[in-house]
């Protein structure tokens, strides 16, 4: 059959052509661009057709300098990291025009950069800083100017119960996954794996699904035991996500103790889980027990191995 669309993902620069499934509008999410991290909460979206988007400012490969964060885009006009706390997203009609107005929008004045912005038809981009953020659309005013915006419900931990334990204020298990080396001369037909991590309480049952490497069903399914505990929530994922370009096969992504809908889980022991399966390759599951009972700083650590990769965990105060 004739290809009806298509969404090209590099890192979180996205392209997308023709029609979603079900003919649909691409759904792009747009995390909170000032966490960081791969899983940092969406805030909204946008659907998108034969448009391209792409994020610069936070995101994964910050240099961290004595305890401070620091970006990885110069400012063209000093030599030296960007303000950190800013960040661009721009739609444009290729990945190219997205990407290189999206990176000269760090290094402008927010009247600059509108100025930039209006001056480009059919371009848009969304401005943040720890204080708003703003849409800004180009010249031209055609349905491609301004996307459409979906709002996403904020989280919400619910109303206090009496004697209800809480999760650690401020307290974040920050997790750093590491991809399996391709080790090309010794296995020429080595395909990077499908992934799945994800935190289940003490009895087993699932939490919240913190990556997914393989968005497509099919590829979700090879990740069986992922896909049996957490299946009805795999519709509900974004097609994709527009955020800061990560590093190569290293993703870093937090825990702050809320549950998949939005709730906040009480202190105690919970079990992370990492899952893969590649083509032609080997299916592994391996799980590490971790104790949230107490706000205390530790570090915990599932080695490198060839099939599956590695897992870093960091427990501390954000």
């Amino acid at each position: 059959p004739a290809i009806a669309g298509a969404l090209l993902d590099i890192g979180g620069d996205i392209c997308c052509a023709g029609d979603a499934p079900g003919g649909l509008n691409w759904l792009v999410g747009l995390p909170d661009p000032l966490i960081p991290c791969d899983n940092a909460p969406l805030v909204g979206g946008v659907a998108l057709r034969d448009r391209a988007i792409a994020t610069s400012g936070c995101g994964p490969r910050d240099r961290l300098i004595g305890g401070e964060r620091y970006s990885a885009t110069l400012d063209s006009h000093t030599g030296w990291p960007v303000p950190h706390r800013r960040s661009a997203t721009a739609i444009a009609a290729s990945a190219l025009e997205a990407d290189a107005l999206a990176t000269a929008l760090l290094s402008l004045t927010p009247a600059a950069g509108a100025k930039l912005v209006e001056s480009l038809p059919g371009a848009s981009a969304r401005l943040t800083d720890p204080d708003a953020s703003e849409w800004l659309s180009g010249a031209s005013r055609s349905a491609h100017a301004t996307p459409e915006w979906i709002p996403v419900q904020a989280r919400s931990a619910g109303p206090p119960q009496p004697d209800e334990p809480k999760w650690h204020d401020r307290w974040v298990a920050f997790v750093t996954f590491t991809a399996p080396p391709r080790q090309m001369k010794r296995d020429p037909a080595f395909r990077s794996p499908y992934v799945a991590i994800w935190i289940s309480d003490a009895d087993n049952r699932p939490v919240r699904t913190l990556v997914l490497i393989g968005s497509i069903k099919e590829w979700q399914q090879d990740n069986y035991i992922w896909w049996g505990q957490n299946r009805a929530i795999a519709q509900k994922l974004v097609d994709s996500r527009s955020m800061s370009t990560r590093g190569t096969g290293e993703y870093k992504v937090l825990w702050d103790g809320i549950d998949e809908s939005g709730k906040s889980v009480a202190p105690g022991r919970y079990i992370l889980h990492i899952e893969t399966s590649r083509e032609r390759g080997k299916h592994t599951h391996r799980s590490l027990e971790l104790d949230f009972s107490k706000a205390k700083r530790f570090t915990a650590e599932l080695p490198k191995n060839d099939e599956s990769g590695g897992l870093v965990v960091s427990f501390e105060r954000f």
